[in-house]
């Protein structure tokens, strides 16, 4: 195995542990992003960049995990965003899809 497939699988595993890490804690309450942030790195242990939450996020949304929301100051109501790629990613909140 060359140095850059280990980095590679490395990168994977990685990302999975934050995947995972995000999907228990997003189980029954709404999340902010900023709030997804700050329980990945204290359930981690270690600064996770930003970038990363971000891709972790959207991947678990793009499979169907996650459901993405926008938060409406005028109604007091969220809206379900369908393509959260299209906002900020700090305007975004979170939860994960009910079984049906």
């Amino acid at each position: 195995m060359s140095l850059i497939q280990g980095n590679a699988i490395s990168r994977q595993m990685k990302s999975g542990k934050i995947q995972k890490t995000i999907l228990r804690w997003i189980s029954k309450t709404i999340r902010a992003t900023d709030d997804v942030r700050r329980y990945v790195f204290d359930n981690l242990g270690q600064s996770v960049p930003d970038e990363e939450i971000t891709a972790a996020l959207l991947a678990l949304h793009a499979t169907g995990y996650l459901t993405s929301y926008i938060y409406d100051n005028q109604t007091g109501e969220y809206a379900l965003v369908n393509s959260p790629a299209e906002y900020s990613i700090d305007v975004l909140y979170w939860l994960t899809r009910q079984a049906s």
